[in-house]
């Protein structure tokens, strides 16, 4: 079973093909984009997704994308 990773449309307006377009997470994780994810404050400040359950934020798209392909190595080693 692949980790889920789930993205808000508004913040993957913010180069977010840059995580889904990413040959590595396309391999090893599942997508899911929604509309909202009902976090709307941090939203507006940061760039984040949720990687099974775990909210990851960060203040560009590569450092994000960086983050979360820690997060998916580390769900892996289990």
């Amino acid at each position: 079973m692949k980790p889920l990773i789930e993205f808000c449309e508004q913040n993957l307006s913010r180069q977010g093909n840059l995580l889904l377009e990413d040959e590595e997470l396309k391999e090893k994780a599942d997508f899911l984009i929604t509309s909202c994810l009902s976090m709307c404050e941090l939203c507006a400040k940061k760039l984040f997704v949720i990687v099974e359950g775990e909210v990851i934020v960060a203040d560009t798209m590569s450092e994000l994308l960086s983050k979360v392909k820690g997060a998916i190595s580390e769900w892996d080693d289990f």
